[in-house]
């Protein structure tokens, strides 16, 4: 292969995997988008049964979390699809429910976890770390709703 052709094919393909988000080791992706994170899982099958319910917020690292009524707040981990709003809009697209942005409350099935997070999920930033809380992973998106 010509030399130049090959370093062409290495930057096309580093230039892929930066526009598809920070991926861990593990599988988790990390998604950024004007200065707004999320964290994202990899595909995964079946999921756990726990209510997260609550409003979506930006916490002061700039990373999407959800608030219960109780006032507790943790990260969110997103199923595999799900993406980040753009235009202004601060939130989440969630395949097969549409928006969701800050400030509006939503229901999802799954479960909590305690940092680090293990398999298929993605590694937290130190920027969206909130001691020691745990962090909510949302495991079927089709069980998202807006309330």
């Amino acid at each position: 292969m010509n030399p130049n052709k090959s370093f062409n094919l290495l930057l096309t393909l580093l230039a892929v995997a930066l526009a598809s988000g920070c991926a861990s080791d593990n599988g988790g992706r990390v998604l950024e988008s004007d200065g707004v994170r999320t964290l994202v899982s990899a595909p995964k099958d079946g999921g756990r049964d726990a209510q997260i319910a609550g409003q979506l917020k930006l916490t002061e690292g700039r990373c999407l979390a959800v608030e219960s009524d109780d006032g507790r707040v943790h990260m969110l981990v997103w199923p595999s699809g799900v993406t980040l709003l753009t235009d202004g809009q601060v939130g989440v697209n969630v395949p097969g429910l549409g928006p969701i942005t800050v400030g509006e409350s939503f229901a999802g099935s799954g479960g909590y976890s305690a940092p680090p997070l293990g398999e298929k999920e993605p590694d937290i930033p130190d920027e969206c770390s909130i001691g020691d809380a745990e962090v909510a992973i949302i495991d079927q998106a089709e069980s998202i709703r807006k309330s």
